[in-house]
């Protein structure tokens, strides 16, 4: 992960874009499946991370099965945000 590559370059060892690209789509395709945890709904902070983006991006360019998931409170709030009066907005303005 980016931890290892960072402290690879912390010893002096450099590591090519490339190379950790293909290390990485190795991992994610080895695995074949990805957990998105969407939290909270409304912001997600896995959209947030560089990171996160690009796992995600790996796992669709490469057919891995690829799942959003959200913790039960979370979910209750969806609902409860699609239930209510203004509820597409709510989901538009996301």
């Amino acid at each position: 992960n980016q931890y290892r590559v960072k402290e690879k370059m912390d010893s002096g060892e450099n590591v090519s874009v490339e190379e950790f690209s293909k290390i990485f789509q190795e991992k994610v395709v080895g695995i074949n499946h990805i957990l998105a945890l969407m939290v909270p709904w409304d912001t997600p902070i896995y959209n947030t991370r560089v990171w996160c983006i690009f796992e995600f991006y790996t796992a669709l360019v490469n057919n891995c099965k690829l799942d959003i998931i959200f913790p039960e409170t979370e979910k209750i709030k969806l609902v409860e945000a699609i239930k209510s009066s203004d509820g597409s907005n709510k989901l538009l303005s996301t």
